[in-house]
């Protein structure tokens, strides 16, 4: 990203040390715009296929300090589809299903979930919870499914064993003092007893995952990559 023009007439040159590439990272390709002394940059991380907007002043270029306003656009790359539909951020997130069978996205492969019993479901291959406080922060990580009138369908706990794997437990919920239609009862299984996920539905865990998951063992590689074309492609600038 060294002495990069943008395609459209050569209107703005970056340079090394360039306030944007702080933010946007120095092997990620990127698209640079600019109206006056106004300057966007939009980039695309190498790997992962995230996008990142940096906008400011021709700052972001030369190198000035200066304020700069920086957006993440969101994406199936870093959200999940939660068991109500709605959208939520997300890195590592494992889904579990109604018979332990698992859904993990590019972060989270690797992961492996068993059914233990009645409510009980182990995820393997991951080192606890993640605190992100869009998830509940320390003790969340979890999002649940619930009915239509938003009542969750059920309880859960969980345990974080010593090698990082996580227990989670699921739990019959009623609503005894809501109208009968929304009540949550089950013939033959009392309020708090194990219960495995309703069949159609599904809980999102946010776990944490070790340096060597299969994600960031790909994320290693596509960065030595990235340095190793740079740093060709900066011998044969040299040479010419």
């Amino acid at each position: 990203m060294r002495d990069l023009h943008n395609n459209i007439g050569g209107l703005c040159t970056f340079r090394e040390g360039g306030t944007a590439l702080t933010y946007l990272g120095q092997y990620n390709p990127t698209l640079f715009f600019r109206v006056g002394d106004a300057s966007v940059a939009m980039s695309v991380a190498y790997g992962s296929g995230l996008v990142r907007i940096v906008s400011g002043t021709t700052g972001i270029i030369n190198g000035d300090t200066i304020e700069v306003s920086t957006n993440v656009l969101y994406g199936t790359g870093n959200t999940t589809k939660t068991a109500d539909g709605t959208l939520k951020s997300a890195s590592p997130v494992v889904k579990i299903f109604h018979y332990g069978q698992a859904e993990t996205n590019d972060e989270s492969e690797g992961c492996v979930v068993t059914r233990l019993d009645v409510g009980q479901y182990l995820i393997e291959n991951c080192i606890g919870l993640n605190a992100d406080t869009t998830w509940g922060g320390i003790n969340g990580g979890f999002d649940i499914p619930k009915d239509r009138n938003g009542q969750p369908l059920i309880w859960l706990d969980y345990e974080v064993n010593a090698d990082g794997s996580v227990l989670v437990q699921t739990y019959h919920r009623t609503y005894p003092d809501a109208p009968v239609f929304a009540q949550n009862n089950i013939e033959g299984i009392a309020a708090g007893e194990p219960v495995d996920i309703p069949a159609d539905q599904f809980v999102s865990v946010r776990v944490e995952m070790p340096q060597d998951s299969i994600w960031n063992q790909k994320m290693a590689i596509a960065q030595a990559e990235s340095e190793a074309h740079q740093s060709q492609a900066e011998s044969q600038a040299q040479e010419e």
